[in-house]
């Protein structure tokens, strides 16, 4: 029996289940402990912009897309204000979001075929288990806040990553 992956059966027609069929591989972000602190200080984390747009470079910006417990409101508020003081490219503010229902983040939820699919979180809790070998984990940006450079490591991890798994 397949089920289906809650953020799918939360959509009302059918025409709007449609998972996207990548042909390339799709780079999935946690928002808060990952880009950012949390979504209510909201501080980015150091060199938040050159990620992205490395990120970018190796990914196509249409193959990366936010995964996150914030609300999509809030996500585009946040997104903006990063954008207009300069911390993330343009693009980031329209970058797409995927719903999330229930208490993991499902792949499937991002693409039908989650081979396709790097999600990087700093939370272990929330990655469905069967695909924790899709999971890049991150180091959490928690207070007190410095400069880190996680995001270089990430870099370096993504650049393997990309080039063997796929």
């Amino acid at each position: 029996m397949v089920t289906m992956p809650l953020c799918a059966l939360r959509v009302r027609s059918v025409m709007m289940i449609r998972a996207t069929q990548p042909t390339q591989a799709v780079l999935a972000l946690d928002l808060e402990g990952t880009l950012i602190s949390n979504a209510m200080s909201q501080f980015p984390r150091t060199g938040l912009h050159a990620f992205l747009v490395s990120s970018a470079e190796l990914f196509g910006k249409n193959n990366i897309v936010i995964y996150t417990t914030v609300s999509q409101t809030l996500f585009r508020d946040i997104a903006n204000r990063l954008y207009d003081e300069g911390h993330v490219p343009e693009w980031f503010t329209t970058i797409r979001y995927i719903e999330w229902a229930g208490q993991i983040k499902d792949l499937r939820c991002v693409s039908a075929d989650i081979e396709k699919v790097l999600l990087v979180d700093d939370f272990e809790g929330y990655i469905e288990p069967q695909q924790k070998h899709r999971w890049v984990e991150m180091t959490p940006y928690i207070h007190p806040y410095h400069d880190d450079d996680a995001l270089d490591k990430l870099t370096k991890t993504l650049i393997e990553r990309r080039f063997t798994d796929f």
